[in-house]
């Protein structure tokens, strides 16, 4: 069982770098940070957050014919041992006997 012991001199306090005002801040934020510190933080959220939904569209659509090495590959999966093709090109050839099949049999009467 571990024990922790706590003595009055131990109190926390702010460590020293955070005491003294920042040359070209605009003033304190909560707990004694400088404000900048919680101004920057939706501003790198939101960058990371672009690059990530940048890349996932890139993923989705490009390239459309494979890339890499095709040494080991699953028929109709995007990924291969060392490569990748576009989800979506990936699919195409199963997204259109779909929507040919679906045109043929629900939307239009081949007998008209």
């Amino acid at each position: 069982l571990l024990r922790f012991h706590f003595r009055e001199s131990q109190t926390l306090k702010q460590p020293p770098h955070l005491l003294k005002e920042y040359p070209g801040t605009m003033g304190y934020g909560v707990g004694g940070y400088p404000l900048w510190y919680y101004l920057i933080q939706p501003v790198i959220a939101g960058f990371v957050g672009y690059l990530t939904n940048v890349l996932a569209l890139e993923m989705t659509f490009r390239p459309i014919e494979f890339f890499g090495i095709e040494l080991f590959r699953i028929k109709g999966q995007p990924w291969g041992f060392f490569g990748w093709q576009g989800i979506i090109p990936t699919k195409s050839e199963k997204m259109a006997s779909i929507c040919f099949d679906l045109m043929t049999t629900k939307l239009l009467n081949l007998k008209e």
